[in-house]
């Protein structure tokens, strides 16, 4: 690699900027040459300093042991995040050298969407050993149940609900306690007692709510939904049709057990 493609990808990885195509392909040549080389604590240090997307097109450039060997070496919430932006096959490819409890780790840090993904391809025997090992195996067992090319198998679980019954200032509290799960959404969901999905609020207007204003006087009860056997080319065109940055799955029952984002 020359002097220009070395400031080049300095400037990437201090800056954040997106990796290019060639900016790619030279540091995963980079890194290989560093593992080929019996230097993999090198090879790690520059692969960590990629943000987790550029770490998923870096991944994907390595040939299989080199990213067996890369996964296998990083920290269970790293790796997580590098599976997050694989798909699913190229993911199962990457963890079939990690270990059965190594990898109940990783799948523990990942959303329950990527997590029922790549346990529905796991080979059935050690799909059951690395849920045996799983602190939120209880979690991710329902989204098993449903075929992976509808709602129910595309939702996460990981989204904010709040009765209609609390008032606004328990509402943002609930919000708070979700943290980095909930990033990025504009807004709640609304459910009644018996978890029946009865509207949405806006995190904006929750905010600027008074503290004492009761959810279901300040809530919208106009909620676009899908059922969970609803067909994901369906909740793709919903989705895309009323620009939402999350849908939200409804059972039998009209309870909400899910969002696809």
């Amino acid at each position: 690699m020359d002097k220009e493609q070395n400031i080049q990808e300095e400037r990437a990885l201090k800056e954040g900027t997106p990796l290019d195509e060639e900016e790619t392909e030279d540091i995963a040549e980079k890194i290989q040459e560093l593992v080929e080389n019996d230097n993999p604590p090198a090879a790690i240090d520059l692969f960590s300093q990629l943000r987790p997307a550029d770490q998923g097109e870096v991944i994907e450039e390595l040939p299989l042991e080199t990213q067996q060997k890369v996964l296998a070496t990083l920290s269970p919430e790293a790796a997580a995040e590098v599976l997050e932006h694989l798909d699913t096959a190229d993911a199962i490819k990457a963890i079939e050298g990690v270990d059965t409890a190594a990898l109940s780790e990783i799948l523990d840090e990942v959303d329950s969407d990527v997590q029922a993904d790549i346990l529905r391809k796991l080979p059935e025997d050690r799909s059951r050993e690395v849920l045996k090992d799983m602190e939120e195996a209880e979690d991710v067992l329902p989204l098993l149940r449903y075929p992976d090319d509808t709602a129910g198998g595309r939702m996460v679980l990981e989204y904010v609900a709040v009765k209609d019954s609390v008032i606004a200032s328990d509402a943002l509290e609930t919000l708070r306690l979700q943290g980095p799960d909930v990033e990025n959404i504009r807004s709640i969901f609304v459910i009644n007692i018996d978890k029946h999905l009865v509207g949405k609020l806006s995190i904006a207007r929750l905010a600027l709510s008074l503290p004492v204003a009761l959810v279901k006087d300040i809530m919208d009860t106009e909620v676009i939904f899908v059922s969970s056997d609803t067909n994901q080319q369906e909740c793709a065109r919903i989705i895309e049709r009323y620009s939402l940055d999350q849908l939200p799955v409804i059972d039998d029952e009209s309870r909400l057990v899910g969002v696809i984002r």
